[in-house]
């Protein structure tokens, strides 16, 4: 099984504006020409907003992002179990691809989403944000491995070390119960898998543990037990297997440190036969392969590394026999593809020419040509326009009707229009190298049209700043040396002139472990802050500033914390508001409404409090996100319209 960790992220701040006035009519252009936001009330300047009352007003949009790579966005008012009024975002619904396979005959790829527990069916040409031709959801287990009979057009799903594999009809979408379902010999689990499309045979390898003893289980298309191939002693355990349909030989991968061999044995060889052929080599001791290919014409042997690997997958002969090396090593383009590639499925199309591999990392499936080598172009990539697992920060640009995405896997962070639906078209997008630019919280400071941003990538994190319309690989106006902080979150003040990072830090030589430190807006280069306010016990997770009131609020795990805006060193909190429910992650303050919203990715929720509310004071309301599954949390909160 491969599970995608997705480790919690420390969120976004916005500062509070008003509501523009409804109606496509009103609807700001992405350009310098806009409304005038009074900075103090957050009001528009020209317009009295007649809905603003308690709860913020019916015109008032919240905008949440999710860890599935959408954005949804509410009417702040809308009650507990309404959906969102829209959505955009991924459409491709890949969450953890690993298997992969390619049905040739009818121009389509499978890919088994192990996050989902589902198939995903994509044409084969598909490309960019796109949504799948069809699915099979509510499969009863995970799935990392998937494999196509064009023949009797049947699906087979499966999960490495699982006890079950699931078939199904090519033509399934939607939820579906397999029409039958193969498990192992008792105690057994299965390790790896081969589908056998010329004979209709399914190859599976048994094993009881890691230690085996482990045998090579043939079935037929009626998944009954035709022949059974005991595998050696004494080797790393099985990672891969596939099938050579030409030369009637099958080969196993037995990964491990210091030990790998690649066996080659005959398609039909049953009880303890020995192998044709044993591949040896350091260049074989590599990460764990989890697919393998092989290719007849070209007489090659394709493997994925895994994750962590440094190449996508790596190439060898397939009739080497003792010690062997590479012929190549192939990876997808980094500096077209946004994110290094880890692959975990792989698939080989001899009709077009092609390889396919999935990438957990990105969430994404890429078509390389058969003979590439080295970094090279894709042919085409089917992923969400933002990528990463991460899921996109979130931050808005009320004057001018936007919404900004920050990635730190991708690292980018693109500008969509706020009444963007489905896959979505951004306007523009600041693109740096990864390895430069990984953007952990945005923020948007509304008078200078600025863009702030905690970028991660640096061995010290660092504040940068953008213009408003930065795009490609513009470099930041300033950037701000945070020494041997780790910063979480940040809140620009426009009225104050003042930005606001929060920051934590295992050093002794650090005054706190989690801190506030206050910058001017203009702070550029290595500078010590204005002051440093100690923070709450636990770690922040989100920064809110209200310049109405002078007060800052601090958003940790059940805990809201409310200070004086200029409090430093020892200051104690105005009030707290908590216990809270536990998990909360982001925070937006919506001051014509005097109310305060906190995102709470475990109920998938909107909690609306009262602006000064305190100790055990119940929510005035909730929305709780109905479309979402028990995977995609939320992340970020914005108020956005």
């Amino acid at each position: 099984m491969f599970t995608l960790s997705r480790p919690p992220l420390l969120l976004v701040l916005l500062l509070a504006v008003a509501s523009c006035a409804s109606g496509p009519e009103n609807q700001q252009s992405d350009s310098d020409a806009g409304v005038v936001i009074d900075a103090a009330s957050g009001h528009d300047a020209g317009l009295e907003d007649a809905s603003v009352g308690q709860d913020g007003g019916s015109a008032r949009e919240l905008c949440v992002s999710r860890t599935n790579r959408q954005v949804l966005a509410f009417r702040a008012t809308q009650e507990r179990s309404d959906p969102p009024i829209r959505s955009f975002g991924d459409v491709t619904r890949l969450a953890g691809p690993s298997g992969i396979a390619v049905d040739s005959t009818h121009d389509e790829i499978f890919v088994a989403n192990s996050d989902t527990r589902s198939v995903l069916v994509f044409s084969r040409t598909a490309a960019g944000n796109i949504a799948p031709l069809r699915s099979i959801e509510g499969v009863p287990g995970i799935v990392d491995w998937v494999a196509v009979d064009p023949i009797d057009a049947e699906i087979y799903a499966a999960q490495t070390r699982g006890s079950a594999i699931y078939v199904f009809p090519n033509e399934t979408n939607g939820s579906a119960s397999p029409t039958r379902t193969i498990t192992p010999r008792m105690s057994m689990k299965f390790f790896a898998f081969a589908f056998d499309a010329t004979h209709q045979e399914l190859l599976a390898i048994e094993g009881r543990n890691e230690s085996g003893p482990f045998s090579v289980v043939t079935y037929d298309r009626s998944s009954s037990v035709t022949r059974t191939l005991t595998l050696p002693s004494g080797l790393p355990p099985p990672a891969a297997i596939a099938v050579d349909e030409v030369h009637d030989e099958f080969v196993v991968y037995f990964s491990g440190s210091g030990g790998a061999r690649v066996q080659a044995y005959d398609r039909a060889a049953t009880g303890t036969g020995a192998p044709l052929r044993t591949m040896s080599g350091q260049d074989l001791n590599f990460y764990t392969p989890l697919a393998m290919a092989i290719d007849p014409a070209r007489d090659e042997i394709y493997a994925v590394q895994g994750p962590g690997a440094e190449h996508a997958l790596i190439v060898f002969p397939r009739d080497g026999n003792g010690v062997v090396g590479l012929l190549r090593k192939v990876q997808p383009d980094p500096a077209e593809t946004s994110v290094a590639q880890a692959a975990l499925g792989l698939a080989l199309d001899l009709a077009n020419d092609e390889l396919l591999i999935t990438s957990p990392s990105s969430d994404a499936v890429w078509t390389v040509p058969r003979s590439a080598t080295g970094p090279v172009p894709t042919v085409r990539g089917i992923a969400a326009f933002f990528g990463g697992t991460a899921g996109p920060d979130l931050a808005s640009d009320l004057e001018h009707d936007t919404i900004l995405l920050g990635n730190l896997e991708a690292g980018t962070i693109s500008t969509f229009p706020r009444s963007s639906e489905g896959a979505g078209v951004a306007l523009r997008e600041l693109k740096r190298a990864p390895e430069d630019f990984a953007p952990l919280d945005v923020a948007f400071e509304p008078e200078a049209g600025e863009i702030f941003v905690i970028n991660r990538a640096p061995k010290w994190p660092t504040v940068e700043v953008f213009p408003r319309l930065a795009e490609g690989d513009a470099h930041p106006l300033r950037q701000l040396n945070l020494g041997l902080w780790y910063a979480s979150s940040l809140a620009v003040d426009g009225t104050h002139d003042e930005l606001f990072v929060a920051l934590a830090s295992s050093s002794t030589a650090a005054p706190y472990p989690n801190a506030i430190a206050t910058y001017s807006l203009d702070a550029d280069g290595a500078i010590d802050p204005t002051r440093i306010l100690r923070g709450p016990a636990h770690a922040i997770r989100s920064l809110a500033i209200d310049s109405t009131h002078d007060e800052l609020f601090v958003l940790s795990d059940s805990t809201l914390s409310v200070y004086d805006r200029t409090a430093a060193n020892e200051t104690a909190p105005i009030r707290t508001l908590g216990p809270l429910p536990p998990g909360n992650s982001d925070l937006a303050i919506d001051l014509p409404g005097d109310v305060i919203y906190l995102l709470n990715p475990s109920g998938r929720a909107i909690l609306t409090y009262a602006r000064d509310a305190s100790g055990a004071a119940l929510p005035l309301r909730s929305i709780v996100d109905q479309t979402s599954r028990a995977f995609e949390g939320f992340l970020r909160i914005s108020i956005c319209r």
